[in-house]
């Protein structure tokens, strides 16, 4: 209805500017020359054509009929008395016409007669067409014929001069004198009542019908642009036509089962259900207060969070990224894409450094191409999306580094890409170093589903930040989600080690 609306409305602006026009009618008459005293009419030669057209459009022949019809006082034909018309006052208003400069009246007149003329040859080349064009039906028509009678007066005016002996034509044998050509009308001009131009009606209807297709075009181009159709809704976790094969790789060392070992990505086999979420996990509203802000210590609880908080059609998006710029949240990151894949839920992570710097070496990820390389138009999703080693998630590698350290975003572009994933994939998980992954926030505008923050282990002295702040932004209806990373497990020799240290300085201090 839109589109049909905008036609429309294109159609009635078209009709309205060409109102401004003056119509112009069209008369012609048609002519045929011939040697005289031919008894059947035969074609003329391209030659002969040319050099009538030439006699016809002379300034000999077109200076007496524009005495005779008062052309001069016309202003169609003498720039010098106005505008015929308020298109014509428009374009001489911001200097795109004039009134034929410094030249005198009469040659404006005879340029502007010209100029009004169509004179041609038919296709079998028996006769000649002289069309004249003016804002006056009757007018058209007398300058069409003014034309014809002239120029078969002259015609025949040769033509007698040759039975007197005073005409040869110049191309004739000298022992002969050719025969002189004279003309016949074939038809008289006649005013013509409905205007030649503008065809307001026809031209609307036209504009209207191009503008339609356009639109059209230009809707199915940007969405064939999208690169990945919509999934299937029956089938969640089967991969979608579109993604690229998944490259054999092949799967990491399974651990040996230690008892209270977290479930990671690594360990399953088969889509698992992860355990029951505590209590205290899912009574936590997706806008938390400050004073209820929850700080997550285990990966397996941020994905069944991610997990309640997807909504039922299209993707769930989260950034994950850290507090500070020297706490790097890629260990993190991987991880939960890896527990979510292997709970059957289509996942793919995006390794978001602008810089080229990203996790996609250390993963063991092709990092020749990504997702710097497809923002830049050198590749395809089908060149940049790889299977995460270990994982049944799919990664994105950052690629090579974009141009001005990625100061330049486009955010139209990366939303249009993003867009396209959420088609195809349950989780989106974007993760990037503080500096890096605050510009892509600022940049986009905060098109987020969630947002985690990463931060650093140690003493409990640095409290997470408020649950409606991100990145240093004022958020709504985005999740925010703290984790702490946990101390590394220490070791027995470095307990020895410790215990050994401790007593060596007591027997220091004793002594």
């Amino acid at each position: 209805m839109l589109l049909l609306l905008l036609s429309v409305f294109v159609s009635a602006v078209t009709y309205a500017v060409l109102s401004l026009i003056a119509p112009q009618y069209e008369s012609e008459t048609v002519i045929a020359i011939e040697p005289e005293g031919a008894t059947s009419s035969t074609a003329m030669d391209q030659a002969a054509i040319s050099t009538y057209i030439g006699a016809l459009e002379s300034s000999f022949l077109l200076r007496p009929i524009a005495d005779e019809l008062a052309l001069a006082k016309q202003p169609e034909f003498n720039g010098a008395l106005g505008p015929v018309d308020l298109l014509h006052a428009a374009r001489r208003a911001v200097g795109l016409d004039n009134d034929g400069g410094g030249a005198n009246e009469l040659t404006r007149v005879v340029t502007a007669l010209r100029d009004s003329l169509d004179i041609h040859g038919t296709n079998d080349r028996h006769a000649i067409v002289i069309r004249a064009t003016s804002l006056d039906p009757v007018r058209a028509a007398k300058i069409a014929n003014a034309i014809a009678d002239k120029y078969a007066a002259m015609l025949a005016q040769e033509a007698k001069s040759v039975q007197m002996g005073f005409y040869r034509a110049p191309d004739a044998p000298k022992s002969k004198a050719a025969a002189p050509p004279v003309a016949h009308i074939l038809s008289k001009a006649v005013p013509n009542a409905v205007p030649a131009y503008p065809k307001k009606i026809e031209l609307s209807v036209v504009a209207g019908a191009a503008f339609a297709l356009f639109a059209v075009a230009w809707i199915v181009v940007t969405t064939a642009l999208r690169g990945l159709p919509k999934r299937q809704p029956e089938k969640p976790s089967a991969s979608h036509a579109d993604a690229p094969a998944p490259k054999p790789e092949p799967l990491l060392e399974t651990k040996p089962e230690i008892a209270d070992e977290p479930i990671l990505a690594e360990n399953i086999s088969e889509p698992v259900e992860l355990p029951a979420e505590p209590d205290d996990i899912a009574s936590v509203p997706s806008a938390m207060t400050h004073d209820q802000s929850t700080a997550f210590t285990e990966i397996e609880k941020l994905a069944l969070r991610l997990k309640a908080q997807r909504p039922s059609g299209g993707g769930h998006r989260t950034l994950i990224t850290s507090e500070s710029e020297d706490v790097i949240p890629y260990e993190q990151a991987l991880e939960l894409a890896k527990v979510l894949a292997g709970c059957g839920a289509q996942t793919i992570l995006i390794d978001w450094s602008p810089s080229g710097k990203g996790f996609a070496k250390a993963a063991g990820v092709e990092a020749s191409v990504g997702w710097n390389d497809l923002l830049q138009g050198r590749a395809t999703f089908d060149d940049i999306i790889h299977r995460l080693p270990g994982s049944r998630a799919q990664v994105i590698a950052s690629g090579v580094a974009l141009p001005y350290g990625g100061r330049k975003l486009d955010a139209d572009l990366l939303n249009l890409a993003l867009d396209a994933l959420d088609e195809v994939y349950d989780h989106i998980v974007v993760t990037g170093r503080h500096n890096e992954a605050r510009a892509l926030f600022e940049c986009i505008e905060g098109r987020f589903d969630a947002g985690i923050t990463v931060e650093p282990n140690g003493d409990d002295t640095s409290s997470p930040s408020d649950a409606t702040t991100f990145l240093s932004f004022d958020v709504t209806d985005i999740d925010i989600l703290h984790y702490r990373r946990p101390e590394p497990p220490v070791s027995a020799m470095a307990q020895r080690i410790a215990r050994a240290t401790r007593a060596r300085e007591l027997a220091v201090q004793h002594a």
